[in-house]
Formats: structure tokens, sequence, C-alpha cells
């Protein structure tokens, strides 16, 4: 196939393909990455000290929304949560009953409306947003 420029002259069949090729080089260049953001800390339980793993943490955004996925602690309680981009967000320790603790939102407060934001920036790794989980107290009667 020849094309033709609007003086009718032939032109080679690669004359075309040149802004395509530029293109394509420019999206798959490497070293072009996007940033990552990142939170991370440790969960770790208040009357002991020991890291705490069987604790999810939920990213929630500005507008309440409850972002996926859940993470859950590594060995000794280390945790590190990549986000979907900067912002501002609240992190909630869920304990689960049956594990003993109870729900935390950070900074050690149990009221989504006292949770301490966290903003993250473009690229930026915030870290020691740590967790200290209290047992909850059982309540029996008759």
């Amino acid at each position: 196939m020849l094309l033709t420029n609007s003086k009718k002259q032939r032109l080679p069949k690669t004359a075309g393909l040149w802004p395509l090729c530029c293109v394509i080089l420019i999206i798959t260049a490497p070293g072009i990455a996007r940033a990552v953001e990142t939170i991370s800390g440790h969960i770790t339980s208040a009357g002991t000290g020991f890291g705490l793993v069987g604790i999810d943490l939920d990213v929630i955004d500005m507008l309440g929304t409850a972002l996926p996925p859940r993470v859950r602690p590594r060995r000794g309680g280390s945790y590190t949560i990549t986000l979907p981009g900067p912002g501002t967000y609240t992190i909630r320790a869920d304990a689960s009953l049956a594990e003993g603790f109870v729900d935390q939102y950070y900074d050690h407060v149990f009221l989504p409306s006292q949770a301490q934001p966290i903003m993250v920036a473009a690229g930026q790794h915030v870290v020691n947003i740590d967790f200290g989980s209290r047992q909850a107290s059982k309540y029996a009667g008759r």
C-alpha cells in the first residue's frame, strides 16, 4: 500500500508509521513508573506488647468508603498498605471479638469521628502508624 500526501506524491510505506512508533516508544519507555504510596506500622497487644497477626486493617478514604483489599499484619505485627494514590485516609484495626480485641482507629480512638486522618503525598511512604489493641471486656449475666 502506498500513501500519498496532498500533492499526490508517493510516500514510502513506512511514512505513516513514524508517529505511531513514537507513541509506542513513549508509552513503553523503561524507567517511567507511577509513584507508589504506602502506609506502614505495627499492631501490638496493649497488654503484652507482642505483635498481633489476626487483625484486619481497613483503609477508608475521605468519602467514608473502605478500600479493598484488607491487609493483615505479618509475623511480629508489622504491616504495609499500598494505597490507590495520594490522598487523606483513616485506618481501622478491625479486630474480631473472637480474637478478644476491640476495633480501633488510628490514633488509639474507637469512634470514626475521632480518627486521626493520615495525609499521604505522591510517592510518600508514611511510617509508624502503630496500633496498641486492647482486649475487649466480657459481660455475662442471667
